[in-house]
């Protein structure tokens, strides 16, 4: 089995589960986003993808949520390189940091 989180199923993106139990008290981050990050074109006509945004999620898996917007961000940005887009790109990252980060900020 691939140490993989992220995995492409059709034209969805999913969360490895089977055989994979996560830690009750692990962190986790939910990331978010507009078909217009998936379908970022480059000039050639090929789109970004869910392969590419799988392998780069999987890649910064341990960011924090800004750091890994702009880890897609700036992966989108070379593989279009500098192609106009017409649609927005759009995502949104949450960390959620178990029981324990009741002492924390809830902010980074």
């Amino acid at each position: 089995m691939s140490d993989s989180i992220y995995r492409r199923e059709g034209d969805t993106l999913t969360v490895r589960s089977e055989g994979w139990i996560p830690p009750p008290l692990r962190s986790w981050t939910i990331f978010v986003y507009t078909d217009g990050v998936p379908e970022a074109t480059a000039a050639s006509g090929e789109m970004f993808g869910l392969e590419h945004l799988s392998e780069t999620l999987n890649r910064h898996a341990d960011a924090s949520p800004k750091d890994l917007i702009h880890q897609v961000r700036a992966a989108v940005d070379a593989f279009a390189d500098g192609a106009p887009q017409f649609d927005d790109i759009t995502m949104l990252s949450l960390k959620y940091r178990g029981p324990q980060a009741q002492e924390e900020p809830p902010c980074e």
